[in-house]
């Protein structure tokens, strides 16, 4: 849903609708159920290494 920001006559907030946010609540349980498939391949260690590696990647600025 879309509406005027109060301060801001420019500016539209923006907000899901119950429908967009039952979606993206079952994109989040099906994107968790692909990472736990994916990680019990990995013991502890490796998988706190993998997700420690992935976050530092995903933090890089320089993606051009």
């Amino acid at each position: 849903m879309r509406s005027r920001h109060p301060s801001d006559r420019r500016a539209y907030c923006l907000q899901l609708t119950k429908q967009g946010d039952e979606m993206i609540c079952s994109l989040w349980e099906s994107m968790k159920k692909c990472e736990d498939k994916i990680l019990s391949a990995l013991d502890n260690k490796e998988e706190n290494l993998f997700l420690n590696l992935i976050n530092k990647l995903s933090k890089e600025e320089s993606y051009e």
